[in-house]
This record gives C-alpha cells, structure tokens and sequence, in this order.
C-alpha cells in the first residue's frame, strides 16, 4: 500500500481497514496477468527496500519517472495514516466477594457493549483513584467521604442486597488494554456469612474449581490471578 500511495498520492488512511478495497482495484488493474507472483514480489521488495518507510531513497527508484509523490516533492506525505489514538483510561473497582462455602459471586455481563455475554466479578467504574488516596493519606472519617456520594463498597452492597465483611488488604492493581480503552483496576475484596441467591438476574455463586465452566474474559482472570497472589503471599508471611 505504501508504494502504491506514493505513486498515485492517495489521500486516503492506509490504516483504516475499509481503505484498503481502494488498493485491491488498483493492483487488479495494475498486476501483470502473466505473471502475477513475479509483480507482486518487486513491489514488496520496492516497499522494503528503496520505498521503506524510514529513510526511502525516491531517486534509485524504478518508478519515479511516473511516481506523483516523487515528482511532486510529497514523498514524506504519503501514505496518509492517522497516528493512532491513545486508550482512554477507565478506572474500576473490582469487587471480589466470597461467601462462607469459598464461592465468588459472578455476574454475566448481560449489556450489548464490551465484553458481552462474559461473566464477572462485579465492576464499578469511577472518576479515578486519586480521591482514595487523599481519604488514606488524610484518614478521613467517613462523613467526610459521603459528601462525595456512596463508596463502591456502599454502592456495591445496596445493589446486591447483601452484608459484607470488607478486608483492608491491598492487591496489586491490574492493567488491562483494548484498542480504544485501558483499564486500570482495583480490587476489593469482601467476606458474607451467607449465599443469597438472586432470581432477577445473572448471578452466581462459583467456586474456583468451576471457574472453567464459565466463559470469564482476559481482564477478569488477571483480577482473579492477583487476588490469588495476594492471599498465597499473606499466607507465606
């Protein structure tokens, strides 16, 4: 694409995929029916070697009599390609529950939208972690911390309907990132003293060892694999 871009100056992204069809009916027109293998070969070697993306030698090529960027003077224009946007940070914590018979609540991600169909630990998404930084570093009381609205532990026992011992221990915070989003998580992690079943939607209390039945996404065993560090490193000390 990137030869191609330069010899017709195509003002069209190489790196957006539907683009792409743009290229394929110029090389259809272009590749010599005789010998298809040996056209496409040169033109790999063209793109790999005098046309590379870094440091291209224009003036060895074979094409520059009838390259436009070459004669044109645009060489370092082409091809057009958006450098590619950041992920966008998304905060969560990630609300590890277990009830007395070493089950862990799971829920099925019932939405239209990522991860769909997947089931997880229960997820709250907040501004950032830099407000709990400044209640520790701080130790500010709790009224103090209702003024900025419910805690996920609040939030998360009044959706759930449940009573939870929560545990001060800290894990390591897990990073996960898709194409458009990196998610930075953190993990609270909480003891019931009883199974509460819910009827009204997908919830389940799992044990480990049924895990696998499951279908559980990357994000959710990284959370799962450090919550489980964290408990074999306490019990060593």
């Amino acid at each position: 694409m990137r030869v191609l871009a330069r010899l017709f100056e195509v003002n069209h992204d190489i790196g957006i995929p539907s683009n792409r069809k743009i290229f394929q009916v110029m090389m259809e027109i272009l590749i010599d029916p005789d010998r298809p293998g040996d056209f496409n070969q040169a033109l790999m070697d063209l793109g790999s070697d005098i046309e590379a993306p870094v440091n291209p030698r224009p003036e060895e090529s074979p094409v520059k009599d009838f390259s436009a960027a070459y004669q044109n003077g645009t060489m370092d224009v082409y091809p057009i390609k958006a450098p590619k946007k950041k992920p966008m940070p998304i905060y969560l914590k990630a609300l590890v529950v277990r009830n007395d018979r070493g089950q862990y609540l799971l829920e099925k991600n019932e939405s239209e939208k990522l991860l769909a169909g997947f089931w997880h630990f229960p997820l709250i998404e907040v501004d950032d972690f830099s407000q709990d930084e400044q209640f520790d570093l701080f130790n500010q009381v709790s009224e103090e911390r209702r003024a900025f609205g419910p805690s996920p532990q609040e939030s998360f026992q009044q959706d759930y309907d449940l009573e939870v011992n929560w545990s001060q221990q800290v894990f390591d915070q897990v990073k996960h990132v898709f194409s458009h989003r990196k998610w930075r998580i953190q993990i609270l992690a909480g003891q019931v003293s009883n199974s509460k079943q819910f009827l009204d939607r997908e919830v389940r209390w799992v044990s480990p060892q049924e895990f696998s039945d499951y279908p559980i996404a990357k994000p959710q065993q990284k959370i799962w694999q450090a919550y489980k560090t964290a408990l074999e490193d306490e019990d060593l000390q």
